[in-house]
């Protein structure tokens, strides 16, 4: 079971640029929605920001970068 930390650990190498909680659950091993779950809390405490990709056809996608 992973913890906040544990998600921003093992994520901490591809966290150079925005990514969806898709593309991170999936780098770190978990689900999208445990990975959106983590990555609201971080943005919360000012530990992430929020972007969204307006660039395709249909919903945005909301991109969360980590602060380090």
């Amino acid at each position: 079971s992973y913890s906040v930390t544990g998600v921003q650990t093992c994520a901490l190498p591809i966290w150079d640029k925005a990514m969806s909680a898709s593309t991170a659950g999936s780098y770190v091993g978990i689900s999208r929605s445990t990975a959106r779950r983590y990555l609201e809390y971080l943005v919360e405490r000012r530990q992430a920001t929020v972007e969204y990709d307006i660039s395709s056809v249909g919903r945005p996608v909301k991109l969360y970068r980590l602060i380090l």
